[in-house]
Order: C-alpha cells, then sequence, then structure tokens
C-alpha cells in the first residue's frame, strides 16, 4: 500500500526506510547492507528515478520522500500494489517515470489499484475504471469506453448551479494583493489579484500550485521570480512572523498540528499571536487581560465550549476551528488565507463558518480560499481561479457554474 501520507521513518536512511521489516542477513544474522543497497540501487534504475539510497528521509525533499513510499511498494514485487494518489508531491517528468514503471511491471504481472482524482492520467493507463459516489459503486468499465466528461458526470452526479454569493463590485476596494508573474516551487508565472471585501476561491489538485501560492504568502517559501505587491507595496515576506505583521494571516487544513495548542485553554490559544499587543508598561501580561481578549472572541464566533478557560481539546471540531479563525482575526489582518476551512465539520457549524467568512468580506477584508468541496466554492466566492501544473488555466464565476463545469475545469477538461 503506497499511502498519500507519507509513511516513514524520517531519521532512517532511504534504504533503512525500504527495507524496514525486510532486512537482509547472512547465516550468522549480520545485516548485509552492501547487497540490500545494491538491490535498491537496480529498483531505482529500473523506475528511472535517482535517490540518494544512504541520506537520511528528513533531509529529502517531500517529492522524494514520495519516491521512497513507492519504490518500497514496487521493490519487493508484490502481487498488488494500492496506489492512493501516488504523484501527488511529484513533477510531470517524476510522475511519467511513475506510470512508465508501473506498465513495465503490469507486464509482468503485477496487479496495480490506482486512486487518483487526475482523470487525464487514470485515462491514460488504467485498464478499468471503478467510479465511486456516496459510498456506492456508480460505473465500472473499460477505460476505453469512457470520456472524461463521463467521467465527471458519474463523479459529481446530478447538479444543479449552487446559491452562489455574488458582492456588488462597487464593493470591492482596490487590489489588497497582487501577483505578476511569480514562480515559486510549481507555480508558473502566475498572476493574480484579491481585492478588499473580495472573496477569491483557488482550485486545483493536489500539486496544482495551490500550496506553494498559500506558502508564500505567508512566508514559509520564498519567491523565486515575479513581484508580489501588498496593498501597493512591494511584499517578499521572509517568515510567517513577517507576514503577520504586514497583516496577512493564514488557517491552515490541519487545525489540530499546525492551528492548535490542543492541551491549552481557548483563551491562551487566541491570544497566542497578539501577546506584544498586551503587556503592560513592565512587560507582563495578565490572566485578567487574556480572559478579557478571549471572551470578546468567544462571544463574537459563538465558540461553544464551558467557557474561555476551557481546554481546547474538550472542544467540538467545529468550534476548534472557530478558537483557530478567532485566533487569527485577533491580528485583524487586511489578507486571510483559508486553507480548507471547514473540513471535517458538520453542516451547522460549516454555516457559521461560512457566515462568518462573509461578515469579514463585508468588513473589507480580502479572502482567498482554497477547499476540497466545489460546493463550498461556489457558494462562497465571488469567483474562482483554477490552477493546474503551477498555472492559472481558467476562471469560474459561480453564478453561472455547477460542480461539473468546475470539476472540468480542475481536471483540464473544457468548460461547456
Amino acid at each position: 500500500m503506497v499511502h498519500q501520507e507519507l509513511s516513514l521513518f524520517p531519521s532512517l536512511r532511504v534504504v533503512s526506510n525500504v527495507y524496514a521489516g525486510h532486512e537482509i542477513h547472512d547465516r550468522l544474522g549480520l545485516m548485509q547492507r552492501p547487497r540490500m543497497r545494491d538491490e535498491l540501487a537496480r529498483t531505482l534504475a529500473e523506475v528511472g528515478w535517482s535517490i540518494p539510497i544512504d541520506r537520511e528521509v528528513s533531509r529529502l525533499t517531500l517529492a522524494e520522500q514520495q519516491m521512497v513510499e513507492i519504490v518500497r511498494a514496487f521493490h519487493f514485487r508484490a502481487d498488488l500494489v494500492l496506489l492512493d494518489e501516488p504523484n501527488s508531491a511529484l513533477t510531470e517528468t517524476e510522475s511519467r517515470a511513475l506510470f512508465d514503471a508501473v506498465r513495465r511491471f503490469r507486464a509482468r504481472g503485477q496487479a496495480f489499484l490506482l486512486v487518483s482524482h487526475r482523470l487525464d492520467e487514470v485515462l491514460g493507463i488504467a485498464d478499468t475504471i471503478s467510479i465511486l459516489r456516496d459510498g456506492r459503486l456508480v460505473h465500472s468499465g473499460p477505460a476505453a469506453d469512457l470520456t472524461m466528461r463521463d467521467a465527471v458526470r458519474l463523479m459529481v452526479g446530478n447538479v444543479s448551479t449552487v446559491s452562489a454569493r455574488k458582492a456588488p463590485e462597487s464593493t470591492f476596494g482596490p487590489a489588497r494583493v497582487e501577483l505578476r508573474g511569480v514562480r515559486s516551487g510549481r507555480l508558473a508565472d502566475l498572476s493574480l489579484e484579491v481585492r478588499q471585501g473580495e472573496i477569491v476561491g483557488v482550485a486545483g489538485l493536489e500539486g496544482s500550485g495551490v500550496q506553494e501560492l498559500f506558502d508564500l504568502l505567508f512566508g514559509t517559501r520564498p519567491i523565486a521570480a515575479g513581484e508580489v505587491l501588498l496593498d501597493g507595496g512591494p511584499y517578499r515576506p521572509r517568515s510567517p512572523t513577517e507576514g503577520i505583521r504586514r497583516g496577512v494571516a493564514s488557517i491552515p487544513a490541519d487545525r489540530r498540528t499546525d492551528g492548535l495548542m490542543m492541551n491549552r485553554r481557548i483563551s491562551e490559544n487566541v491570544v497566542l499571536v497578539i501577546l506584544d499587543r498586551l503587556r503592560s508598561r513592565l512587560r507582563l501580561i495578565s490572566d485578567t487581560t487574556i480572559r478579557r481578549v478571549a471572551k470578546e472572541f468567544v462571544s463574537r464566533f459563538r465558540i461553544r465550549g464551558l467557557a474561555a478557560d476551557a481546554e481546547v481539546n474538550t472542544l467540538s471540531g467545529g468550534n476548534q476551528q472557530k478558537v483557530v479563525l478567532a485566533k487569527w482575526l485577533a491580528v485583524r489582518p487586511g489578507l486571510l488565507l483559508l486553507n480548507d476551512p471547514t473540513r471535517g465539520i458538520d453542516v451547522a457549524v460549516k454555516a457559521e463558518v461560512h457566515d462568518i467568512i462573509r461578515e469579514l468580506a463585508g468588513e473589507g477584508m480580502a479572502i482567498l480560499i482554497w477547499s476540497s468541496e466545489s460546493d463550498e466554492l461556489l457558494g462562497l466566492c465571488d469567483r474562482i481561479v483554477v490552477l493546474n501544473k503551477g498555472r492559472q488555466t481558467a476562471v469560474i464565476d459561480p453564478t453561472t457554474a455547477n460542480r461539473r463545469d468546475l470539476t472540468l475545469a480542475v481536471v483540464g477538461g473544457d468548460v461547456p
């Protein structure tokens, strides 16, 4: 099984990860490292990848780590290999090498089950395609009998135009952030702007450049080329601290790992990034001040806990997400980056979060959002920019488009 989420030992070398649990020993029980290295080098040559096999996994790039995960499955010639979005972190060249290897190993009798949303790749390599929707099998048959448009129709089912937000153009202010010919990681010559009061959606599969866009705007990724302007001035943040200072806030996709201190109080989480503002002349911060500030946000965001003193790990997923929002909005940002903001929360709380996002836009905040749910983008955004392989390939008007239109644009088909 090649998982979409990596399952490697970061502190071990590549060769040790590949052979974990399958080490080669001699008759005396001693590990035969040279033989393991030689065998792994031959497998890598077959696949067409170059990975330093004696380097610790933690020192590899994300793409190289994904290669290690895949090579581990190929190396032992399993009868059946399950590939779950195996090339989400790979470049186009690396992906071609992967699928060339699949074809070679398939010819030797290995079977592969590929799970992917990249329909062009699925149609290009699969013998049989099965489509699931809402937990049910809705189609299974020869890949040659299926077009991309048919596949999208089967994936999304009956569609209707979602009731979309449509704020009047006159309510938008000047551009809050502008990208001009930006290159960074997978991003290739990207130009984009988000105006004050505007909610702009970004749609794209894993590896399309969406994450790189969010990272460079928040200061966790350098800008290789091009120009970024924030409120009309040059913007090249070298760290998240600099991004926050310039009025940029980022809500991560994984709130538990990247967004919250789970075993601390709601109040401590809410004031985490504004502690300097709360210090007295003696540079001290009182619990009373922390509670007072936190109480304002707990009330505004309707966070349902025992009180601001409740630990975050006692809250529901939806209320945890509200705490993340409250923490960053305490900064009073001008640009808000939302990475799948309602993932894993129930419908009622999702509606509340949507209301909060619309409120913030109404107050003049510029909002850039990516979501794993097409309906969320269609119902929340003023326009949706589609990224594919690091480039802007379409701009969708949510008031006239539906799920099928957006899905076709994301996977690379033509929008009717």
